[in-house]
């Protein structure tokens, strides 16, 4: 009788052990870190090298597409800067087009040639664009 009661003890031990479901926990996977990527870009005008403030640039507008969603939204850069560092993005593959601003007036756009291939919690440097004015 008691080693019955011993047993009995020791499997409601084990029976009240664990987190309530007497399951063992699922693996927790937590999202991928995001990434960023490097712009860089260049402005040309008449076929010469030329400056932001030769051209009255004020800024750079780069309109980021996911290549798999479809989603997108822009971000801008101040022109005289020459390369910027995106904000933060979920891990994917995006297409970028820059355009280059004088305040809401458009001067030129340029678009990246290939796309840009985000990993987590990497920065990936996005291929140059010249914007290529008159």
């Amino acid at each position: 009788m008691i080693a019955r009661a011993a047993l009995l003890a020791g499997l409601v031990g084990l029976a009240a052990c664990g987190d309530g479901g007497g399951f063992p926990d699922a693996a927790y996977h937590p999202p991928p870190l995001p990434g960023m990527f490097t712009a860089s870009w260049t402005i040309t005008q008449g076929g010469a090298a030329a400056t932001c403030a030769q051209v009255n640039a004020t800024s750079v507008l780069a309109r980021i597409v996911d290549a798999t969603s479809g989603s997108d939204f822009s971000t801008t850069f101040a022109c005289s800067l020459g390369s910027a560092v995106s904000g933060a993005l979920a891990p994917s593959t995006y297409n970028v087009t820059y355009t280059l601003l004088n305040g809401s007036a458009v001067l030129g756009t340029a678009t990246m040639v290939g796309s840009v291939t985000i990993s987590s919690n990497m920065t990936t440097a996005a291929p140059a664009v010249v914007f290529a004015l008159p």
